[in-house]
């Protein structure tokens, strides 16, 4: 099925790399954007440099979980525990 997003999407591809990285760009301060007035907490106001250090934060830590020097536990056990830690 051929939706507007797909046409949108084929015509972004056939943009030479600059205009692509421009639109990008635009795209990207947009969803900052919508970020930024949204209830999340601390939203929009990560720099560059910190959003790198997460990235590559995030890269190690799962390389550790794939490698199984670092375990993990199911999402409802933590939480599970923590509701039992917060309620002490």
């Amino acid at each position: 099925m051929n939706t507007e997003l797909d046409r949108i999407e084929a015509d972004a591809l056939k943009l030479s790399a600059d205009d692509r990285e421009r639109l990008l760009e635009r795209l990207r301060a947009s969803l900052d954007a919508d970020c930024e007035s949204s209830a999340l907490p601390f939203s929009g106001f990560a720099t560059p440099e910190i959003e790198r250090a997460w990235i590559e934060e995030c890269r190690r830590r799962f390389e550790l979980m794939k490698s199984g020097e670092m375990a993990t536990y199911p999402a409802e056990e933590v939480i599970a525990e923590l509701m039992a830690e917060y309620r002490r």
